[in-house]
């Protein structure tokens, strides 16, 4: 995901332990959290309220290429990990967290030297953020739909509870300034003081134009990681089964089944127009036509990305360039260059455009044949499947099969690994699939119901699955991104 030409003078420090502690939790242990909700006074500090339920899963079984699969209320979730020579340790991470009648998941992809602790920090931090601010709302909001702000909100403080840290007091050190008029704003260290705590900072951009001004150090934060993450979030309202989806990079979401989109009067719709939901559609034998809905990939593929960076480099006087042959998106100070244009951390990208700002989907209801799929770019990757319809395909035929969830998951994730290993191109992947379940009863035989459910079958499609158990870990170049969809 991404690629380092230079190496760079700036310092990046570690997470305290007291952070760090709660990413290497065991994730075969679900924690029970405390109940007592409490804002914290500090923003850019690991919150202390608590979810009733959470818990983080990474892939911890030593194997490549073999996932470690667990079931987590509704949803069957897997990650496996590929390692190399150049990279020592599975990358992707999920966070799943519940409090009263809402459920968050978090995918995280992360990338670089120290990718998969910003991925762990994030799957830790953002479904706590997302829930605490949801019942921060006041009684009579508690069920409508979440709010856009409410969302870039999370994701921004998630972004400074991870990704920044104390300074190291460098000149010439990148730093963000905490709190005040220029809150979040970046900039770099000019000079020190002799006591240390007199800071002098320069923030120079289109948006605030140059400022030089002295700051005490408790009011600037460093960039804790060398690395950065993608993250996929999915909300849901238990209550109502109201659905929300935030996509941050080039992991994605696939929607089966007809859903209802929620207006912002409340009223229900079939008309989903919505540019992050992009619509699939499928026709069987009885020429009876099937919807899917897929997530844009945030990269240099992406026309709406191309032209919200380019909208970007007009107004801002940013910086980049982008190589559409290898899918990159380059900074030609740093000679950094990474494929996805959203995510967490990578400071190195800085002016560029790549961004921490979600995407959001509309808020939708599910109903009872909505099948929901949320994936890192392992599985997603435009050199294992031809395009959005033959990955639908392969889906729908394995629901109209009869298979359960922990089934198609299964499915899916053989056939993504051999369609991998056949093109060399393999990487970590992480998944959770959500079923409804009213989907999963059984017709009893006989029903004019079954029947009329049989009569619109499609035919099964035989495919070859191989022993996931006799993969041994190959080690692959990077792989390149997805093709324009």
């Amino acid at each position: 995901m991404s690629r380092r030409f230079e190496s760079s003078s700036k310092a990046f420090l570690k997470l305290p332990n007291s952070l760090t502690e709660g990413f290497r939790k065991s994730v075969q242990k679900v924690t029970p959290l405390g109940r007592k909700s409490r804002v914290p006074k500090n923003p850019w500090e690991a919150n202390k309220w608590q979810a009733d339920t959470s818990r983080l899963i990474v892939c911890e079984n030593g194997q490549d290429n073999h996932p470690q699969k667990i079931e987590w209320g509704d949803y069957q979730i897997a990650v496996s990990q590929n390692r190399s020579e150049s990279k020592r340790t599975g990358q992707d991470a999920i966070g799943v967290a519940r409090h009263k009648e809402f459920e968050v998941l978090v995918l995280s992809d992360g990338h670089d030297k120290e990718g998969h602790m910003v991925a762990q920090g994030v799957c830790n931090i953002l479904p706590q953020i997302i829930l605490r601010r949801i019942f921060e709302r006041s009684p009579d909001m508690l069920f409508e739909p979440v709010e856009d702000q409410l969302l870039y909100d999370a994701f921004q403080e998630c972004e400074n509870c991870v990704c920044w840290g104390p300074i190291k007091q460098t000149s010439g050190e990148y730093v963000k300034i905490k709190g005040g008029q220029f809150n979040n704003e970046i900039g770099y260290i000019a000079e020190i003081a002799e006591d240390e705590d007199n800071i002098t900072v320069v923030v120079d951009n289109e948006r605030v134009g140059y400022l030089r001004m002295n700051l005490p150090s408790k009011r600037l934060g460093a960039s804790r990681f060398r690395g950065g993450a993608t993250a996929l979030c999915f909300i849901r309202n238990l209550k109502r089964n109201h659905c929300r989806i935030a996509t941050l990079g080039d992991s994605r979401a696939m929607v089966l089944g007809d859903i209802l989109r929620i207006t912002e009067e409340g009223k229900k719709t079939s008309d989903i127009t919505d540019s992050v939901l992009m619509t699939t559609y499928l026709e069987d034998e009885l020429e009876v036509e099937h919807v899917g809905y897929f997530t844009p990939q945030h990269n240099v593929y992406n026309p709406d990305e191309r032209d919200r960076l380019d909208n970007l480099k007009d107004e801002e006087k940013l910086k980049f360039e982008i190589d559409l042959q290898t899918g990159y998106l380059i900074n030609p100070e740093t000679k950094f260059q990474i494929q996805p244009t959203r995510g967490f951390g990578d400071m190195e990208m800085f002016g560029t455009g790549y961004t921490h700002k979600p995407e959001l989907s509309c808020t939708f209801k599910i109903t009872r044949q909505t099948l929901i799929l949320c994936a890192s770019d392992g599985i997603f990757d435009g050199s294992v499947w031809e395009d959005d319809e033959e990955f639908l395909q392969f889906v729908y035929d394995a629901r109209e099969q009869g298979m359960e969830d922990a089934e198609i998951a299964q499915m899916i994730y053989q056939e993504t690994m051999q369609r991998a290993l056949a093109k060399q191109s393999i990487d970590d992947i992480s998944m959770f699939l959500f079923y409804p379940e009213p989907v999963k009863q059984k017709l009893k035989r006989g029903s004019s119901q079954f029947k009329r459910k049989n009569s619109r079958r499609m035919a099964p499609r035989k495919r070859s699955i191989p022993n996931l158990l006799s993969l041994s870990n190959t080690n692959n170049p990077r792989y390149k991104s997805g093709k324009k969809r």
